[in-house]
């Protein structure tokens, strides 16, 4: 959780304090009576939106409280003259309801370390290769069973974790 992180928190602050023509925190909010049931921190550029942290109340989900916050903040945003929502990098569902077009995203890193500099290359390299392989739709299965069994291992392993199915998946 990035937002325990106190750093983390301090820049949100200096963000969310700034407000001038070319970059601004933005917070947005939506309530049904005084409950408050979906929230939005994000960043102004000059005509840009970018978001960050958006939220919603999971017990209201079904009626799609972020859904209806996102559509009433680009409203207000193309109003105040916002040409471009960032959505950020992602593929879900409701960034592919909202999208009109993508841009190429690159990301990496650079570490003066050697041996890091040696471990990170070989895992990002090795992670291109399984994605870029005709077998990458067959190891998802066998890659959520692993990452169920690491979480159940990081929880202590009190319990014998099941699969939806009924298969086990914890050591």
């Amino acid at each position: 959780d990035v937002l325990r992180l106190d750093w983390v928190c301090d820049v949100l602050d200096r963000v969310f304090a700034t407000s001038e023509p070319g970059f601004a925190g933005v917070l947005s909010a939506l309530y049904a009576g005084s409950r408050l049931v979906a929230a939005h921190f994000g960043v102004r550029s000059k005509d840009t939106l970018h978001l960050w942290f958006p939220s919603y109340d999971v017990a209201l989900d079904k009626y799609s409280p972020g859904l209806i916050m996102f559509t009433e903040l680009f409203r207000a945003a193309a109003e105040a003259g916002i040409q471009r929502i960032d959505l950020g990098k992602g593929r879900e569902r409701f960034k592919l309801g909202f999208m009109t077009g993508s841009l190429m995203l690159a990301e990496g890193c650079i570490d003066v370390r050697p041996v890091r500099r040696w471990v990170s290359g070989a895992w990002y390299a090795s992670r291109a290769c399984v994605r870029n392989s005709p077998l990458h739709g067959l190891i998802q299965g066998p890659k959520r069973k692993l990452r169920r069994a690491i979480r159940w291992w990081s929880e202590g392993g009190s319990q014998s974790p099941r699969a939806p199915d009924g298969e086990r998946t914890g050591p």
